[in-house]
């Protein structure tokens, strides 16, 4: 017998939507054991954090000592204006690091004495701070304190009357021209060409280049040295022909080089024009050798052998033109340098004998800085003879 409900099992259900449920329940357990299964896991990675093998403690430290690339940059605070200028003349100096052209460049120059405390490195300028020596009131620890200049001894002691007695056991380094400081600027550096294995040097003849009627020739525009350089070229000129560019000659090249004018300054037109000499002085020489330049300028083998280097290094100018100083951010993020040196007394201190000049002590500073920069300096006056000597020793 037929009917409505014909269709419908004794559950009320009809046969499809009894699948439908036995599929649903399946789904289900699956949902259920895949939940299971990642709570498992992360049991397992807590456990692994809490208790980690020895593979993972390894890797763990090994990435943790690695430096972070969004670690903060060094701080350099520059206590003092640079020849009274002040943000514009430090970064004339530094335009290597404000323009990211150091290896190491995550440094930042800051001039706002409130951020001391901050400092990685604070920067005096000894010239700067005379005649008031205006100080930072503390030391914060582990803050290096820089002594910086590019002149000689001279130019900062007697030519600018900085008395460097107030200046004795602050500074942890120097940063000057010489070799031996602590961070070193040089005026310029000679670098190794890259060459092919299989390079043959080129043979240049350098002395056919040269004008013959142009010997010497000297750039110059400080004219009254306590070095009496001036007074070098002076006897010199009795023996060969010296062409004096700048304020102090007759000749004229460019403009002067000042901090206005760094940057601007035209040096390959006037390395156009002094390349046409010969000879071309950085002092001192003696007046011994003017006789061997004159020879030297007439022998075309001599002179070209003098200058056969250039075929296997480079000549790269710092300042004026665009000082070397990637150096300090370098030095910086170096923590052995950040360390106080070790300093050992050699016999003679050991026996009370007082050393000609002094470095960094054992707290790694400098107790008598002047000594260090004076002394240490070896700059000499030149004089022409004993007579000469007698006569202006006191200049």
């Amino acid at each position: 017998m037929s009917n409505g409900l014909s269709s419908f099992n004794v559950n009320g259900l009809s046969p499809s939507c009894e699948s439908c449920l036995t599929s649903a329940g399946k789904m289900f357990n699956f949902a259920a054991v895949a939940i299971l299964a990642l709570f498992l896991a992360f049991i397992w990675i807590v456990a692994s954090n809490q208790f980690p093998s020895d593979e993972f403690q390894s890797r763990k430290t090994e990435i943790e000592k690695k430096p972070s690339k969004c670690s903060l940059p060094k701080r350099i605070l520059m206590w003092t204006t640079l020849w009274g200028e002040q943000s514009f003349g430090w970064e004339k100096i530094f335009y290597r690091q404000v323009s990211r052209q150091c290896e190491e460049s995550h440094c930042e120059l800051v001039y706002d004495h409130r951020l001391l405390d901050s400092a990685d490195a604070v920067v005096f300028h000894p010239i700067d701070l005379h005649p008031d020596y205006v100080l930072p009131e503390y030391h914060p620890p582990n803050q290096i304190w820089i002594f910086f200049t590019l002149e000689a001894p001279a130019a900062v002691v007697e030519d600018q009357h900085v008395n460097m007695s107030h200046l004795g056991g602050l500074f942890n380094w120097t940063m000057t021209y010489r070799r031996d400081s602590d961070v070193v600027v040089p005026y310029g550096k000679v670098i190794p060409k890259t060459l092919p294995s299989n390079h043959t040097p080129k043979v240049r003849d350098y002395w056919a280049e040269k004008s013959k009627t142009k010997l010497a020739a000297w750039m110059v525009s400080h004219c009254g040295t306590l070095s009496r350089r001036e007074w070098f070229v002076k006897e010199l000129v009795k023996y060969i022909r010296v062409d004096v560019f700048g304020r102090c000659g007759f000749k004229k090249c460019g403009k002067n080089i000042s901090f206005k004018t760094l940057g601007t300054f035209d040096q390959y037109k006037c390395n156009a024009e002094i390349e046409t000499y010969m000879f071309y002085f950085a002092f001192e020489n003696a007046i011994s050798l003017a006789e061997y330049l004159k020879m030297v300028s007439e022998n075309a083998s001599i002179y070209n052998k003098y200058l056969e280097w250039k075929n296997y290094y480079d000549i790269e100018l710092g300042h004026p033109f665009n000082p070397l100083i990637c150096d300090l951010c370098s030095k910086l993020h170096n923590q052995s340098s950040l360390q106080p040196p070790v300093v050992t007394m050699s016999s003679a201190e050991a026996a009370g004998i007082m050393l000609t000049f002094k470095t960094r002590d054992h707290t790694g500073s400098y107790p008598d800085i002047e000594s260090w920069f004076v002394k240490g300096s070896a700059c000499r006056r030149w004089w022409a003879g004993p007579y000469d000597y007698r006569k202006h020793w006191n200049l």
